[in-house]
């Protein structure tokens, strides 16, 4: 018998709805990141709908390409570009797009891919559930120092 993966499933919950973010993420440092699009918004200010061809084939294929040879520890070591916000941190918007998808996270992870471009996601040990493409960096946006 051939067990099929189950449909829509989620990031693992812990106890009365509360979900379990980057659970033992330290202990998943040796692994190599897996992709998943499961979360992936459809129609939201940075969902899919809203991703050209340009940049999904010659800007994030090949970035995340290029982050499966390496493993979380490596990636973890540029933390300017690849590291978790804190959802209460990220833009008024953002805040409430999670609640429209009715996802409850205490932290988001991106990867910060040129320039302002970002792809935002659920890190859950060793997968990076896709959320969001943020080409004008508007889900956590910083302002400059000394500006």
């Amino acid at each position: 018998m051939v067990k099929k993966p189950k449909a829509g499933a989620r990031p693992s919950h812990t106890g009365k709805g509360a979900i379990r973010t980057g659970a033992n993420a330290d202990g998943n440092l040796h692994k190599r990141p897996v992709w998943k699009l499961d979360l992936f918004d459809i129609d939201g200010p940075w969902g899919r709908l809203l991703l050209d061809e340009e940049s999904l084939w010659q800007e994030i294929f090949p970035k995340l390409q290029n982050y499966e040879s390496m493993t979380w520890g490596q990636i973890d070591v540029d933390r300017k570009k690849n590291h978790s916000v804190s959802v209460e941190k990220c833009s008024p918007k953002a805040q409430k797009r999670l609640r429209e998808l009715r996802l409850e996270y205490d932290q988001l992870f991106r990867f910060g891919l040129s320039g302002l471009r970002r792809l935002w996601g659920i890190r859950d040990r060793d997968v990076f559930h896709v959320l969001w493409w943020d080409p004008k960096h508007e889900v956590y946006p910083s302002t400059l120092k000394h500006t």
